[in-house]
């Protein structure tokens, strides 16, 4: 995969991108990723002292909203131009946004004298065919004890029949539980949590725009989520992992 052709999508997309998720079912999806951060962040995020956060991929907005309503000092990388006008239109003017970049972080570091109490990369890392030498570089910017909240294609999964595999020539990649685990031991992570949502095709998802077919679709994600439990087969591992305490 290019990375240009990833930014190049990005930046096609940049101010239709939230029209993607006004769907009932889609909303659904956000909704977990977000009260999935949320539960991470109360931990991290101490009353009464302001902690620095890093977003990747901040897009138009979609999480960050929500992460600014903490007590932090936000810091913010993407990958497309055209994000971040559309972000600087809507958050710019926060006080609590110390700096943005474009920055494609698969090939190079960014602000190299910072450390940060968390970092989140929701919908990013999947894009990168050296997604674990990220996940290690990433591990080496947060302070003992800060959290990293991203999430991985799931390689036993349905992600391969739809399209969150490939969208506007922009492919993504995948990998399986074991593996996670040793690329998080490698770089110096604890794993704390693991979560997944959907598990039918990304393209039902698109057509299922109306409210009875959005119904029905999560009705079935409900069920299987019952008889498979809240992992298996699930599109993405969401995952929250730790930065190992100094010895």
């Amino acid at each position: 995969m290019n990375n240009l052709s990833v930014k190049k999508y990005f930046d096609q997309i940049a101010n239709s991108y939230l029209k993607n998720w006004q769907s009932e079912a889609k909303q659904a999806i956000s909704n977990f990723e977000l009260n999935f951060i949320h539960r991470q962040m109360k931990k991290v995020i101490l009353p009464g002292k302001i902690s620095s956060l890093l977003e990747i991929g901040f897009g138009p907005g979609r999480i960050s909203e929500q992460l600014l309503k903490y007590e932090i000092d936000y810091y913010g990388i993407d990958i497309s131009q055209e994000m971040l006008s559309v972000f600087k239109k809507k958050f710019g003017a926060n006080k609590k946004v110390r700096k943005l970049a474009v920055v494609d972080i698969s090939q190079k570091d960014f602000f190299k004298k910072l450390k940060f109490d968390a970092i989140v990369a929701m919908r990013v890392l999947y894009y990168l065919r050296n997604w674990s030498e990220v996940v290690e570089r990433l591990s080496n910017k947060l302070n003992p004890g800060g959290v990293l909240v991203f999430c991985m294609l799931n390689s036993h999964s349905t992600a391969v029949l739809g399209r969150l595999t490939e969208s506007g020539g922009v492919r993504g990649h995948f990998t399986s539980l074991k593996n996670l685990r040793k690329v998080l031991d490698f770089s110096d992570l604890d794993l704390l949590e693991l979560g997944g949502f959907a598990r039918l095709p990304d393209i039902i998802y698109d057509f299922a725009d109306g409210k009875y077919s959005s119904r029905l679709l999560l009705g079935t994600e409900r069920a299987l989520r019952v008889v498979l439990g809240p992992l298996l087969f699930s599109r993405m591992f969401y995952v929250v992992a730790r930065k190992k305490e100094s010895k």
